[in-house]
């Protein structure tokens, strides 16, 4: 939602058609056991794989640290795809 709650680039047609689901969650409601629980089973089924670089995230930019204001600038308007990595020295 970094751009904001509602997007004009979505067509519910075409989700429809393809009888997609989209479905999304937050976990700021979550019990603290919740988060550890889910963390402790992320890095069961899939940190190996991150080590092993079978998974790798996608890095859109990457910005030293006193150039933090452009970075959330280009987040804030949408147009990063992947991550904005900070490099502190």
């Amino acid at each position: 939602m970094l751009g904001g709650r509602y997007c004009s680039q979505v067509d519910i047609a075409k989700l429809l058609a393809k009888r997609l689901t989209l479905s999304a969650s937050t976990l700021r409601n979550r019990s603290e056991d919740y988060k550890v629980q889910l963390v402790a089973s992320f890095i069961n089924d899939f940190y190996a794989d991150l080590v092993d670089g079978r998974i790798q995230p996608i890095i859109d930019s990457v910005y030293p640290w006193d150039q933090v204001e452009q970075a959330h600038e280009k987040m804030a308007n949408n147009k990063n795809v992947g991550k904005l990595v900070l490099l502190v020295s």
